[in-house]
């Protein structure tokens, strides 16, 4: 059984305003696959704000 949890990648560990400027972008007619490139997150994630 594991005790401690060592994490491996920094996969999914985006500032949350950095989220929210990203969706802001979105808002304001930009595609979400431009805001992620722009602020350096994963599209998909984009896609649930």
């Amino acid at each position: 059984m594991v005790r401690n949890f060592k994490r491996k990648t920094e996969k999914g560990k985006a500032k949350h305003d950095v989220l929210l400027r990203a969706a802001r972008l979105v808002g304001l007619g930009s595609s979400i696959r431009k805001a992620a490139a722009d602020f350096n997150v994963n599209y998909r994630t984009l896609a649930i704000y």
